[in-house]
Formats: C-alpha cells, sequence, structure tokens
C-alpha cells in the first residue's frame, strides 16, 4: 500500500450529496470501523456500540446504523479500541534538519495528523524558495501540513542598524502566501518591544495583516499585563511564551489564546497546569504545543502524546486534555471542518487508543488510510522518495585557520572581558571576566573555569569571537550550519585547531554538524541539503545527535542536550545576551558590548 497520496494533502473531499448518500445508506462506504468506542470531542461523550463510516478520506457518518456496508466496504475491527481525532500541533519548526517526509514518517506513528509549521528558519534562509521547498516537500504527505509565514526580517532590531539580516520575503511575496489555502497566517512576532514603540513599519505591516484575515501570532516573553492588553489591541490573536500559569492568565484576559508550551526547550506544563484548573476559565481558548523538539527528543519522548500524558499526570481531564490537542487548536485556526473531530466531513484522522489514559495509539490513520500500526509506519512508506531541491550552502568563509579564533586587541595586562553565561537550556545572562594579553590576544585563565570560544563567520568575511561560560566542559571544537534564525553558522570550542577542523569538515560535509576532540572526529551529522537538511530516517539523525551529546557529556558537561542548546547562542528573540556575527549583543538594550571593557 503506497500512503503517500497524489494530491496535494489529499484536500480534493468527496462532493455534499456524496457523503449524505453514505450517510443515509443510499450508498456504499469505502471503509467501515467497527468494535469501536468514539470519543465525541464535542459533547464529551464517549460512545459504546457505534461505527465510523468513511468516504473519500472523509467521514460520512458515526454511529449504529450499517446501512451503508456493502459487498465493496472494507472493514476495519478496531478490537474494542476507544477512537480519538488525530492530534494536532499548532505551533511547530519542522523546516530544518530533517525533511517533512521523514518528519511525517517520525510523527504520525504517535497520533500526530495534522501540524502548523513555522517558515522563519526556512525562509531566513532561503527567501521564497525556502517556501516553494517546504510546500513542495508537504505535498503528497499522508501528514496535513499547513504553514504560517513571516511579515518581517528575523532580526529587524540588526537591520534597523544596518546588519544583513536573512533573506525574507517581499510584500507580494507575502501576500500571495497568505492567499494560499495551506497559509493560516503570520509566524510569531519576535519584536514585541519595537512595536509597541510604535515602529511605523512594523504598524504598517500589523494593519496589512490584518486587512488579510489570517490571524497574526505573538511572541512575547516577559510582557507584563498592561503590554499584553496593548499587543492584544494591535491585533495579535495568540501567544505560546507564557511560563506561569499568572502569564497565560494575563493573556486570556486580554482575549488571546493561549497556546501552552511543553517540550525539551521549555518544558513549561506543570508551571501552566494551575491555569487549566481554574473552574471559571475558558478552556475553548487553551492548547497544547511542544514547539520545537529535537530529533533525539522525538524517539526517546514523543510528540503531542507525551504532552497529553503529561496533562494526565498533572490532572487535567482527560476530555479537556484531549480537546486542547485535537478541537481547539483546529478551532482557533479555522480548520475545524477538516480536523480536530470524529463527525461527518471531517478528514478521517482517527487514533486508535486503548484508553484515554494511554494517548500513544495502537494505529492511526490519515484522510481514511491506516498510516501506522504500533509506534511503526505500515509497509509502503516511501522514505526515499524525491525531495525537492534546496540551494547548496554557501558560507562566507570556505575554509578558516586557527587565527581566524584568535580575540586581538592593542591593549596589554590584564582586561576585564564581558562573556555570555548559560543559565538554562535556552536563557544567558553575562558576566565580565579578567583575562590575560599574551602576545596582542586576549587569553582566558581556563585552569579554574572553563571557558570557551565562540565564533561565527561575518558576511563580509572573517570571524566575530566572544567568550561563552557555562558549560562546563573543554570542548575541542563544534560547528554547526543549523544554529538559530537568522544567522546559523556557528563555532565553539577550546582547542583552535579542533575549531577550525571542525568548521572545515562541516563546510565539506555541506552543512550539518561536526564535534572534534584532539584532531579526531567525535561525532557529525552532514545535512546535505542546502545545509539545513536530511533526508535520513529520524532514528539515524537522533542516534548522531544522541553522540553528540554524549561526547559533551562524557568531558564533563553538565547539560543533557548540547544540541539544542547551541540552536539558541545566535537568537536575539530570547533574552540576555546572544552572538551574533559581529560580537555579544545585548538583546534587552538592543545593543552590541565592546570585545574589551574600559
Amino acid at each position: 500500500m503506497n500512503i503517500f497520496l497524489s494530491d496535494p494533502n489529499n484536500k480534493a473531499a468527496p462532493s455534499s450529496t456524496h457523503l449524505m448518500a453514505v450517510a443515509g445508506g443510499h450508498r456504499e462506504a469505502d471503509l467501515y470501523i467497527h468494535n469501536c468506542r468514539v470519543l465525541n470531542i464535542y459533547s464529551g461523550e464517549i460512545l459504546a456500540d457505534v461505527g465510523v463510516a468513511i468516504a473519500g478520506g472523509r467521514i460520512a457518518y458515526v454511529g449504529t446504523s450499517r446501512g451503508m456496508v456493502g459487498a465493496g466496504t472494507e472493514m476495519i475491527d478496531a478490537e474494542d479500541g476507544l477512537l480519538v481525532p488525530g492530534y494536532v500541533e499548532p505551533h511547530s519548526h519542522f523546516d530544518l534538519i530533517v525533511s517533512l517526509g521523514r518528519m511525517a514518517e517520525a510523527v504520525l506513528p504517535l497520533g500526530t495528523t495534522t501540524v502548523v509549521n513555522d517558515t522563519l528558519a526556512m525562509v531566513g534562509r532561503f527567501g521564497k524558495t525556502g517556501l516553494d521547498y517546504l510546500q513542495s516537500a508537504a505535498s503528497s504527505l499522508p501528514l496535513h501540513v499547513f504553514f504560517m509565514v513571516s511579515r518581517t526580517s528575523l532580526a529587524p532590531e540588526l537591520e534597523e542598524l544596518g546588519y544583513p539580516t536573512g533573506a525574507s520575503l517581499s510584500a507580494e511575496e507575502l501576500a500571495d502566501a497568505l492567499g494560499d489555502d495551506q497559509v493560516l497566517g503570520t509566524v510569531e512576532s519576535l519584536p514585541w518591544r519595537k512595536l509597541l514603540a510604535g515602529d511605523p513599519n512594523l504598524m504598517a505591516s500589523m494593519e496589512l495583516l490584518l486587512r488579510s484575515g489570517p490571524g497574526t501570532r505573538g511572541h512575547f516573553p516577559g510582557a507584563r499585563a498592561d503590554q499584553i492588553q496593548a499587543l492584544a489591541a494591535a491585533g495579535f490573536t495568540d501567544c505560546h511564551e507564557a511560563l506561569s500559569a499568572e502569564e497565560a492568565l494575563d493573556r486570556l484576559r486580554a482575549g488571546l489564546y493561549v497556546i501552552l508550551r511543553h517540550g525539551p526547550a521549555r518544558p513549561d506544563l506543570p508551571a501552566l497546569a494551575r491555569l487549566v484548573h481554574r473552574e471559571e476559565v475558558d478552556r475553548s481558548r487553551l492548547m497544547f504545543t511542544t514547539d520545537w523538539v529535537p530529533q533525539a527528543a522525538l524517539v526517546q519522548t514523543g510528540h503531542l502524546n507525551h504532552v497529553i500524558a503529561t496533562a494526565l499526570e498533572l490532572g487535567i481531564s482527560p476530555i479537556d486534555a484531549y480537546r486542547m490537542a485535537t478541537l481547539n487548536p483546529a478551532r482557533y485556526l479555522g480548520i475545524e471542518d477538516d480536523v480536530g473531530a470524529i463527525a461527518p466531513r471531517r478528514y478521517a484522522d482517527i487514533l486508535c487508543l486503548a484508553t484515554l489514559q494511554e494517548p500513544l495509539p495502537r494505529w492511526v490513520m490519515a484522510s481514511g488510510r491506516v498510516v501506522a500500526r504500533n509506534g511503526l509506519t505500515v509497509d509502503g512508506w516511501d522514505g526515499e522518495r524525491a525531495e525537492p531541491k534546496l540551494p547548496p550552502y554557501q558560507p562566507p568563509v570556505q575554509e578558516t585557520h586557527v587565527t581566524d579564533f584568535r580575540m586581538a586587541t592593542n591593549r596589554r595586562g590584564n582586561v576585564i572581558v564581558p562573556t555570555v553565561e548559560l543559565v538554562d537550556k535556552t536563557v544567558t545572562r553575562r558576566r565580565d571576566l579578567h583575562m590575560a594579553v599574551r602576545d596582542g590576544v586576549v587569553t582566558p585563565e581556563t585552569r579554574r573555569e572553563v571557558i570557551l570560544k565562540m565564533a561565527m563567520p561575518k558576511p563580509e568575511g572573517g570571524f566575530a569571537v566572544g567568550f561563552l561560560v557555562g558549560m562546563g566542559a573543554h570542548l575541542g571544537g563544534f560547528s554547526t550550519s543549523v544554529a538559530s534564525d537568522p544567522y546559523h553558522t556557528l563555532v565553539i570550542g577550546s582547542n583552535d585547531h579542533d575549531m577550525a577542523t571542525a568548521y572545515n569538515r562541516m563546510v565539506g560535509n555541506g552543512g550539518g554538524i561536526v564535534a572534534v576532540q584532539q584532531g579526531q572526529i567525535a561525532a557529525e551529522l552532514p545535512l546535505p541539503m542546502g545545509g539545513f537538511i536530511s533526508t535520513a530516517p529520524v532514528p539515524d539523525i537522533a542516534a548522531d545527535i544522541e553522540l553528540l551529546n554524549r561526547w559533551a557529556q562524557e568531558l564533563g558537561c553538565p547539560w543533557d542536550d548540547i544540541f539544542l542548546i547551541q540552536r539558541y547562542f545566535t537568537y536575539i528573540g530570547v533574552p540576555f545576551f546572544r552572538m551574533p556575527p559581529w560580537g555579544i549583543y545585548d538583546v534587552k538594550e538592543r545593543a552590541f558590548l565592546p570585545p574589551v571593557l574600559d
């Protein structure tokens, strides 16, 4: 059985006349699921002794009649399983590392049948070409893939200062994209403080988006209640950056949809669950997201099935938990007529569970086809299918040398150097350290504390160099082409030779990740499609990432996921100090720090 479909996302629906005829028993159903219980996500009931009739990949009928069962109807025995809607991920970043085909291969067995995919990384690297790639890659998948598109550059604060900030969509390209049925709105808005300050370009962009209709996503870490009110007034419709029940309540009070995040980068649900437990809260405006899930975590812990399981452990009622993973995001995103429920006219995206307490499905049906059983895709998965092409990886520095990673200065003696200190996997702070100057080069004292270098190639050539503390291990050299948007190429390490070897090997691989220790390759993950994507299966990619994490841990790194951590070193959308290609940047003050303080 070939579970890849011939038309984009199987969007062509059977006619209303045909579905009505099947429901009334006047035409045969293609499929009929029997011996099952069905969760009606609208009424909150579990319906016993019912069947589900399917025609043309859509649900025609849910009830006790078998009048539509004929000689040509395929019968599926659910063996007293509990049928629930396929899970809907409202905010994901499946636009790098792994191809969409391989991602579908990984998440469908976990019960996720619909994803709304952010395009920040891909469009920030390749512009319209990147969006075209994603839409083409998604076009024949049994996974429903929708997109959010970006309306601004990925680092407008730096763009204002005259720095290049990656590719983006033109105004015409953005308008065309927003008219596409597969585009549901715009990606999370990063420069919210700048918007509140009255930036005319951002205000004009907001007006354009409000006229276009789709939702306008928010990204408001650290925003106060009064600021949330102003952002809601500006036209934003949701936010997934609440870190506490109080912050989530501020967003709900402002009329925003609140997306409760729980994933490897931010496992926030234990803190957010108190909001769900408030009896008077309108839970229809709450939904779950994993946000960004590294491949190793996807293999080890799962996807939305893991979030639902966590919610149940935290005492959230099963009906509420399943609604927040199905109906609520579908309704908010305007796709409720297609997904999010087991009801007539919806796609037959159906999961067969043992009980509501076990959100990992026995089998998964997407658009009327069983695509996975017992955690594995069915026979016929075409994981090696041809992928669309991306431009090759072309970093501004093609080959590096050990001298590129030295911070030169005309100062003498000891100097004070601002460094980036890692607080947790995503948050950093500034820490000023005394360092010696030897032969015109700033040289950290590393016998008492581990101090690593960070280096990024500048678009104009050469490298910016800064210092990093908090990694806890003398990592030789680590280089990546998938650090966060919009600056993707990064080198960190304690040994200039290992750093140069890692960078040059990474470039030679066409992009990806390389770790080097004492001149030897310790781990690597090639990403030959534009330095961004691998077509290897997710478990293989996860194994390479796990080898990378194990390399760091065996050297004494206290963090369990260096792969995730490196993604955020260059990302100026989270606090407080980051490393773009021109040095250490203070996110709050919107200014670069001098390499050496006066």
